[in-house]
Formats: structure tokens, sequence, C-alpha cells
């Protein structure tokens, strides 16, 4: 059986319509009306002979008559491949239906071509990114120039900071000459580099050396074009035996800050008394007479005119009485707002002309007033010879 329905099976050419011969090869399962019939009525060879032409005769009749034609329940549209990419299905017939339900069967749809829709760029696409485009740019722009002006201004802003600290550590070194060449004109104009070098040097007897330089504080970097002002102030702290903290201000030059002024709470103790008695002292040694006369102060000068005090100096200094230094006693300096004093050793050598030369010293305390804005020579008060 299994070889016949293989030879039944064949390729249809498009458009041809399958087919199956009701009388081919037809399998009725057990519980279908023909089955239930045979086993009514037996075979011929079981049943008398002259009833078998009759049941066989009634038989057929109902069998006509109740069961459609498999032809007509075995028509199947089949699909027909038209040209192109797509595939469609064409129905071949009038709708059928079928004898034993009334059925009607209609025809399967046609189904259109698949296609993939493209859509072309219109006009208004390309427009809006032609809009878009310069927007972002000039974002981008922007940005980037409010970044440089931040980093511009922020490294600006540091300059003064670092002017400040190499000062600081200027004088730390205690290399005087470079800490004063950090100094505006304006300032240079008021102290001399010998004065300033002095300065340093009875600023670190009288409060010690500086220990440290903490980072200066001062303006505060902000996000902002321009440059920032030409003058600048920044708290600073000088570590010296203890904390002297005060502003240090500077000033712009053609694109250089420079040391325009420094508050004397970080400097230190105001030792500007001190400068004047050391320049005293220093112009009684090499005899200058005139510049000795110039620390004085008014009343001071009130006693006596220059001629008359640079005759007495020499009278007293310049025959077998030399002045050969003078030493400052630092413990006992203390200063106030218009006044100061400080106890001074003269080292004095006396010249004998039997017994060689002899040295010794004489201490006074001198006073000073501040006048005019400088501090000046105001008195002279001889110690008791125990402390020479």
């Amino acid at each position: 059986m299994d070889h016949e329905r293989g030879k039944a099976y064949r390729h249809l050419a498009p458009g041809e319509k399958l087919k199956i011969n009701a009388m081919s090869d037809v399998r009725s399962s057990p519980g279908s009306p023909e089955n239930s019939e045979k086993q009514a009525h037996p075979p011929a060879s079981e049943a008398p002979q002259g009833a078998a032409s009759l049941a066989g005769a009634k038989a057929a009749d109902e069998t006509s008559s109740l069961t459609p034609s498999l032809e007509e329940q075995a028509t199947v549209p089949m699909p027909v491949l038209t040209g192109g990419d797509s595939l469609q299905v064409e129905t071949t017939g009038a709708p059928q239906t079928t004898g034993a339900t009334g059925i009607t069967v209609q025809p399967a749809p046609t189904l259109p071509p698949a296609t993939v829709a493209v859509v072309p760029s219109t006009p208004l696409t390309r427009r809006l990114w032609m809009t878009l485009a310069p927007i972002a740019l000039i974002f981008v722009l922007l940005v980037g120039g409010l970044l440089l002006a931040g980093y511009n201004t922020a490294n600006a802003e540091l300059q003064p900071a670092r002017m400040v600290q190499a000062y600081c550590m200027d004088l730390q070194a205690r290399r005087f000459a470079q800490a004063y060449a950090l100094l505006s004109s304006s300032y240079q104009a008021q102290v001399t580099k010998a004065q300033f070098t002095l300065t340093s040097q009875l600023q670190e007897q009288v409060d010690g050396k500086i220990r440290g330089c903490p980072n200066p504080t001062g303006p505060g970097i902000d996000l902002a074009f321009g440059q920032p002002q030409s003058h600048v102030a920044f708290l600073v702290t000088f570590l010296r035996s203890r904390p002297f903290q005060g502003h240090i201000e500077l000033i712009q030059h053609q694109g250089t800050w420079r040391i325009q002024a420094v508050e004397q709470s970080v400097a230190g103790t105001n030792v500007a008394p001190l400068v004047t008695a050391n320049t005293f002292c220093s112009a009684i040694i090499k005899g200058d007479y005139e510049a000795a006369y110039a620390t004085l102060s008014g009343r001071q000068q009130s006693i006596a005119p220059e001629q008359d005090f640079a005759q007495q100096l020499q009278s007293a200094f310049g025959g077998a009485v030399r002045l050969e230094s003078c030493t400052l006693d630092y413990a006992s300096y203390h200063v106030q707002a218009n006044s100061a004093a400080v106890a001074m050793k003269f080292n004095l050598t006396i010249s004998m002309s039997s017994t060689g030369s002899l040295t010794t010293g004489l201490v006074s305390v001198l006073s000073f007033r501040l006048e005019h804005g400088g501090w000046k020579l105001d008195d002279f008060t001889p110690e008791p010879a125990s402390r020479a």
C-alpha cells in the first residue's frame, strides 16, 4: 500500500488544482458510516445470493444521497507565483459549498507584496540640522572660553601670592638682597638696600629668625573675565619666636607684581628706633658728624647747633679716646607708639703712651621719639660703671 501511495504523489504545475479521486484510496475509520453499513449488511459471500443484489442497490442509493462527492470537497486553491519578489495567492474558481453542512468556503485573500519603506531626508530635517550645528558650536566655544578665562584669572591671581611666598622665603634664607629686589620702586625710594638689610638683621635679633612661611590667604578666585585689580593685599603669617600676622600689599606694574607695603604686625616688632641708634653709632665711628646730628630730635638740635655738636664729638673721640663699636642690649629694648628706649654700650679704646691701649665701655640708655614719621634720638642717660 505504501508503494502505491508513493506513486500517487507528483509535483503540480502552476495553476493546477489538486483533485482527489473518491474511489482511489479511501480508508474509513471504524466509526464511519461506511463501516457501520458494512456491519449491518455483510458481503455477498456471507449473505444469501438473492438478497445480496437488493441490499447492495439500497446501500448505494443511501450513500449517494447522504455523502457529497469527494471531488467537490477536496478542491483546494493552490498558491501561484507571479512575477516580482512578492508572494501572492490566487484563487481559482468560485466559492465552494459543501454538500453535507452547507458551509461556503471563501477563496483565500491575495496578500500584498512586502515592501520596505525608505523615508528620504526632507528639506525641513536638513534645515534643522543646519540650525542646530552652529548653536552647538557656539555653546562649545562659550564653555571653552569660560574655562580658559577662569584659568587665566586664577593664574593671574596666583602670581601675587607666589610673590609674597618668595619674599618670605628670601628673608628666611637671609637672602636680603633678593628680598629687596622684590620691593616696588616707591618702596625702594623710602629705604635703601643697606637700611633694608640692617632692619632685617635687627628683626632677627629682636624677634628671632623666620622659621616658616605658611601660604598667604587673600582674594578668592572666580570665573570672570578680566584681570585682577592692580592692588591686592594678602594676609600673611611669619613664624619667628612667635607668629606675626598681618597684611602685605602688592602692586602690579607692567605685568609684574611687587611688594608695595608690609604691615608692621607681620614684620614683627618695630625696630626703627634701633636703626636710628645704629646709624648714630656708625656716623660717630666714621667721623660723619653731620649724619650723626641728623639723627637727633628737634629738642636736641635746639640745644646746640650742628657745628657745636661736631666740635664736642671731635673733642671727645678725636684724641686718645676712640669709639670702636656699639653694642645694643636687645633685651632692654621696648617700644611704644611714639617712644622707645634701649641700652647701648659704647666700646671705647683709650690709647696710653706707657702701657699701650685700654679698652673700656660706656653704657647709656638712649631714648627716642617719633617725629614727622621718623624716629629721632632724644636723650642720653649714662649708666653706672658697674653695668659696663
